[in-house]
């Protein structure tokens, strides 16, 4: 098996057994960081950095009949499996670089970047498209399930192209999201959970 050189081949490598890592608890904490998300009925939602999908059940929830969820992911194969588990009801799939969205100008309410921003190809291009697509209003939530030190540790020890993907500190973190346009920043870095939000301002 060749070695991966890409973000993509890598997370298209890991697709078919990466269900087998997320534990219940880790759903739940994911359920938890959605909830807080304040999405109403309704809203659009973009899920960025999907995966297979861990938190679509959770945003399907809260959104409702009348909305929507889109899962956006680096790996085609990501997407296949979450489409296979999540199904085409309220949800689109879409393959694409988070640094570079395929979407129009204020298409989201809210959005989710969960346990993905570190591997991001530029992370400044990223936030900046990220408040393009929010809406006036709409608050992005970046989160990782366990906090900064582990989250960094687990990429180091990984290795290959995800070595050196890093989740940035407290204040550098929100030193970017204002940088890119962002309100309202808080940045909450604790050994079980780290999530960022900002707001696009009104």
């Amino acid at each position: 098996m060749s070695v991966p050189t890409t973000h993509r081949e890598f997370f298209d490598e890991l697709a078919p057994s990466w269900e087998d890592y997320i534990s219940p608890l880790d759903r739940a904490a994911v359920g938890t960081i959605v909830a807080s998300m304040g999405i109403l009925p309704g809203d659009r939602v973009l899920d960025l950095g999907s995966g297979t999908g861990v938190a679509i059940p959770a945003l399907q929830q809260w959104v409702k009949h009348d909305g929507r969820v889109v899962a956006l992911d680096i790996s085609g194969q990501m997407l296949e499996e979450a489409r296979v588990l999540h199904g085409q009801v309220g949800t689109s799939y879409v393959q694409a670089d988070g640094s570079a969205l395929p979407f129009r100008d204020e298409t989201f309410d809210a959005l989710l970047c969960n346990a993905t921003f570190p591997h991001l190809r530029d992370k400044d291009a990223a936030l900046r498209e990220i408040g393009r697509v929010l809406r006036p209003g709409g608050r992005v939530y970046i989160a990782h399930l366990v906090g900064r030190e582990r989250t960094n540790a687990i990429h180091r020890n990984a290795g290959g192209v995800i070595g050196q993907d890093l989740v940035p500190d407290a204040d550098e973190m929100k030193l970017m999201l204002e940088a890119a346009g962002f309100s309202d920043v808080t940045v909450a870095d604790e050994p079980a959970r780290y999530v960022a939000v900002g707001r696009r301002p009104v």
